[in-house]
Parts: structure tokens; C-alpha cells; sequence
């Protein structure tokens, strides 16, 4: 479950920087 947790968090982080590319290439 450990692993699996940060695989999770990982991926959220990388969802997070999209987002942030995103929202930049907006403003």
C-alpha cells in the first residue's frame, strides 16, 4: 500500500505542474 501511495502522489504531482503549464500559457 506504501508504494502504491506514492505512485499516487507522484502522479499527482504531475498532474499539478500541467495544470500549472496550463493555467501560465493562459495567462
Amino acid at each position: 500500500p506504501f508504494a502504491r501511495s506514492i505512485l499516487l502522489f507522484v502522479k499527482d504531482q504531475k498532474m499539478l505542474i500541467l495544470l500549472w503549464k496550463f493555467l501560465y500559457s493562459l495567462g
